[in-house]
């Protein structure tokens, strides 16, 4: 604290300012053994894409029940293939966190809309409801940008399911469950939420987020970013990296 208070890791103090819930996440499972602070944080990615894995194979087995060789391979593709190495390359913990909540929400989806129109089961509805919620606000701690394009496609789905396949919905329930779930995203309102827009407008102003998170491929050398922007024939970088 002492280091903190003269100055030093302005970076990192920084970053505890845009969605740090991954961070805190990780000091306080870290707290237990501090001698290995350092080390452990690989540890900690490496659970996420295990529950990563078995949740897919979870939403697999919904889909393509009996299909043990695919729901394996499919998992296996998820987590060991190009993206999930990729994330776990670039460090995106934040990424790497929400990714079995996003697999997560959508098995909770398929389940939701599969007893919603059972009056024979109230109980499980009202449970997979409070769940379905509990996962998006997960989401949204950990990863807000992700939740900000996926939500939308759950919306869509729900309408979809609602006026094409004529899903009966307990509209006051869902009502008080949405807005329980958004009461929970209050203390998050500036680390997250706000930052999500603060994205959204940078996006809109032309910043090229491809070529900013492609940069490690140059390693720490003089290239220049806007480089790959042209090779590419994207727009130019808005700003150079250097030694």
């Amino acid at each position: 604290m002492q280091l903190v208070h003269l100055g030093l890791f302005k970076f990192g103090q920084d970053n505890l300012l845009y969605r740090p819930e991954i961070t805190f996440l990780y000091a306080t499972l870290s707290s237990f053994h501090s001698e290995a602070f350092l080390r452990l944080h690989y540890v900690l990615l490496v659970y996420f894409q295990f529950l990563s894995f078995c949740v897919v194979r979870v939403l697999t087995a919904e889909l393509l029940p009996g299909r043990r060789i695919i729901q394996l391979l499919l998992a296996t593709a998820l987590v060991g293939g190009f993206w999930g190495q990729y994330i776990l390359d670039i460090d995106a913990w934040s990424q790497i966190s929400c990714m079995p909540l996003i697999v997560f929400s959508l098995v909770l989806l398929i389940k939701l809309a599969r007893t919603a129109g059972d009056s024979k089961k109230p109980h499980s509805a009202i449970k997979l409801a409070a769940l379905y919620a509990l996962a998006w606000v997960g989401i949204f701690y950990l990863y807000p940008e992700a939740a900000a394009f996926l939500l939308p496609a759950h919306v869509v789905r729900w309408l979809m399911a609602v006026w094409l396949l004529k899903l009966s919905v307990n509209w006051v329930r869902a009502g008080l469950v949405s807005l329980a779930g958004c009461g929970l995203l209050i203390p998050v309102l500036n680390n997250n939420l706000l930052f999500v827009i603060g994205q959204g407008r940078g996006s809109l102003a032309g910043f090229n987020w491809w070529t900013y998170f492609q940069a490690f491929f140059f390693g720490h050398g003089d290239m220049k970013l806007d480089l790959l922007a042209k090779i590419l024939t994207l727009s130019p970088a808005p700003w150079e990296f250097t030694s």
